[in-house]
């Protein structure tokens, strides 16, 4: 028979107790992980804790910017024709990659025309919005 310790416990119960404890322990620890990588990778995602934000006085068609807020962002860029009665073409490179274009053609021949591009961007990736005879309307980032 085990010698007695604590509360009249034998050494082997007690051990066993302590080892029990010690799991106990651990597994809240990997839960208590586990639970705060969840929280993190959601708080990563996009559009969490993001707002969208008007960039377009820093912005410009042509220029190469480089995503450096740490999660993914949104990018909307409208840009229109300069010149009238003609065709126009917008495009939106990440990482040097063509991911959008869209093609307009004034109705016609007569006006001006205008498009939309955009993409998501990965965190630390380059991105650009270009176009032929185009003009900046509006360059909005979910950040």
């Amino acid at each position: 028979m085990g010698a007695f310790i604590r509360g009249g416990m034998s050494t082997e119960a007690y051990a066993a107790a302590q080892a029990a404890a010690a799991i106990a322990a651990a597994a809240a620890d990997a839960q208590t992980r586990a639970n705060n990588a969840q929280a993190a990778a959601i708080a990563a995602d996009i559009g969490v804790g993001q707002t969208w934000q008007d960039v377009t006085a820093t912005r410009a068609v042509g220029s190469i910017y480089t995503n450096t807020t740490g999660r993914p962002i949104a990018v909307s860029v409208v840009m229109a024709n300069t010149l009238a009665a003609s065709s126009f073409t917008a495009l939106f490179y990440v990482n040097g990659v063509l991911v959008e274009q869209e093609y307009d053609v004034a109705a016609n021949g007569v006006g001006y025309t205008g498009a939309s591009v955009g993409a998501i961007v990965p965190n630390g990736a380059s991105y650009q919005a270009a176009g032929m005879q185009a003009s900046l309307i509006g360059w909005r980032e979910l950040r």
